[in-house]
């Protein structure tokens, strides 16, 4: 009777043992993935932060174009009076 016990012991060790690496095994599968899940949410944060800078930066060259468009347009505007009032300074 005591070898079954022991045996009995032995099974219900062997079966903790089991359990016990199944719980280990699902806690690293739900780590992995809460790894996976952050490293996800960092890639989203980042590209949302690119895509703001690259609408500014695209912002500033297109407010940069319009004023050199607006002095370009005011000094064209400027020589053609000036050519206007004055013929014979270009002829």
């Amino acid at each position: 009777m005591s070898e079954l016990t022991d045996q009995d012991k032995q099974i219900a060790i062997a079966e903790k043992s089991r359990e016990q690496s199944e719980a280990q095994a699902a806690a690293d599968i739900t780590r992995q993935k809460a790894v996976k899940e952050s490293e996800l949410v960092q890639t989203v944060r980042e590209t949302a932060i690119a895509e703001r800078s690259k609408e500014v930066e695209i912002v500033k060259a297109k407010e940069s174009a319009e004023k050199q468009v607006i002095s370009v347009t005011v000094a064209a505007e400027a020589e053609k009076k000036l050519q206007k009032t004055s013929p014979n300074r270009y002829g």
